[in-house]
């Protein structure tokens, strides 16, 4: 058992992150509207959280040495990791290829989130294969691969989609500007007013994409950097000089690993559920009196709307003005 200053706190952020996250899914078991195909996969990235505030962390503090603690471990944040790949493939196809958004769904929705979960299982269990003591060569080269396919490339592929993302933004709202001074030359007095309004109404989404964008990067980065930089430290040296292991990992930094890694958990259901507008709404619903109206305003934050997409896309090819 971890000693009672550092188990405490965790305790306190694995309750905050399994009430946050079972929020999350009770909203959309209760709220049929928002049972979507986004939504499904930010369920299944809840339900992976709430297995490392109530599992992982637990494990952690009690068991921390326990040879079953880190292939459930292991798991865990490989599943987390796939979710988080799976809400931003999502977005990014909503955004790329809208035209193919629901016949790709339809077709591999289900796939995707069981593949989610089985695919994470599946490698978190290979180093069974050779046992633990009978080949260290064997499991540095598993942990190096695992943290290269399993970690920082899902990473980039964030970091990419949500640059495009952020490019599309920039090329909705700057199109809005121009739709909105082509309505004001013509002298168009009702669609320049709605084009004025529906301008307004999204010419932050850039802006707020972009800080999306920086919030989901910075996340990930603060929640695997440790974990990454202690398991190749480990492995580096373990055989060599371990020494060198406990001058260059010491005790505080794996219990800040710890801690970055419930802070990703904690951070998920904001950026991904709570922020949407969907969300938000619903939540405005059920609390009307507790809710500033000011914060929970229905825009384009944080979503972007595959029908809107498609109808803007369409009007551009026809040589049509966009309203968004």
């Amino acid at each position: 058992m971890r000693p009672s200053e550092i188990a405490i706190p965790l305790g306190c952020l694995s309750l905050l992150i399994v009430v946050t996250n079972s929020c999350v899914c009770l909203l959309v078991y209760l709220h049929p509207k928002l049972r979507t195909y986004t939504n499904g996969f930010v369920v299944s990235l809840a339900v992976s959280d709430i297995l490392t505030g109530a599992l992982l962390l637990p494990l952690y503090i009690a068991l921390p040495t326990h040879p079953v603690t880190g292939y459930i471990v292991c798991a865990i944040l490989l599943t987390g990791v796939a979710n988080v790949f799976l809400v931003t493939l999502d977005r990014y196809l909503a955004i790329k290829k809208p035209f193919n958004y629901y016949a790709v769904m339809r077709r591999y929705f289900f796939k995707f989130i069981v593949g989610s979960w089985i695919v994470p299982l599946f490698v978190s269990i290979i180093p069974l294969i050779w046992g633990s003591e009978d080949s260290i060569l064997a499991q540095t080269i598993y942990m190096f691969m695992l943290q290269g396919m399993g970690v920082v490339v899902p990473y980039l592929f964030v970091c990419i989609a949500y640059y495009q993302i952020f490019q599309q933004a920039r090329h909705i709202v700057k199109r809005l500007r121009r739709d909105s001074s082509l309505g004001s030359w013509r002298g168009k007095r009702d669609n320049k007013d709605k084009l004025k309004k529906n301008s307004n109404s999204t010419m932050a989404s850039e802006t707020k994409v972009a800080k999306m964008f920086a919030l989901i990067s910075i996340s990930f980065l603060l929640s695997w950097t440790p974990v990454l930089y202690l398991t190749s430290i480990w492995y580096v040296y373990a055989i060599t000089d371990k020494n060198t292991v406990e001058m260059l990992s010491p005790v505080w930094l794996l219990e800040f690993s710890l801690f970055t890694v419930a802070l990703g958990s904690a951070v998920n259901p904001i950026v991904y559920s709570f922020f949407k507008p969907d969300f938000r709404g619903i939540i405005k619903k059920r609390f009307p009196n507790r809710t500033p109206s000011s914060t929970l305003k229905q825009d384009s934050t944080y979503v972007i709307d595959v029908a809107v997409v498609v109808k803007n896309l369409k009007n551009e090819k026809h040589g049509k003005e966009t309203d968004l």
